[in-house]
């Protein structure tokens, strides 16, 4: 998910646009999930380096970046729902076709 994620932001950036990348519901989809991702990926590092001595430290640290990666995945989810109401990007794509 990652390496895709970060394909079509790559891609997305390269192509001449005349619209605004911010407004695109794709985008705040694909955001949402390479920082979730990426986070998950960070948290599981952090948990396999982790000593056996300080667990409980450590599953509560976890447990808490869980829940921030969670809002993160979420908002920006919740974003992509606004930008699709307020900029109607998939209506105006799909009357080109």
């Amino acid at each position: 998910m990652i390496i895709f994620s970060v394909t079509y932001i790559v891609e997305l950036y390269r192509q001449d646009h005349e619209y605004n990348i911010w407004s695109l519901p794709m985008f705040w989809i694909c955001l949402g999930t390479l920082l979730f991702n990426l986070g998950g990926f960070s948290r599981d590092l952090l948990g396999w380096f982790s000593s056996k001595d300080a667990f409980a430290n450590t599953i509560r640290i976890l447990r808490g970046i869980n829940h921030g990666l969670n809002y993160v995945l979420y908002s920006c989810i919740i974003i992509a729902f606004i930008c699709q109401k307020i900029f109607g990007t998939y209506r105006r794509e799909s009357a080109d076709m």
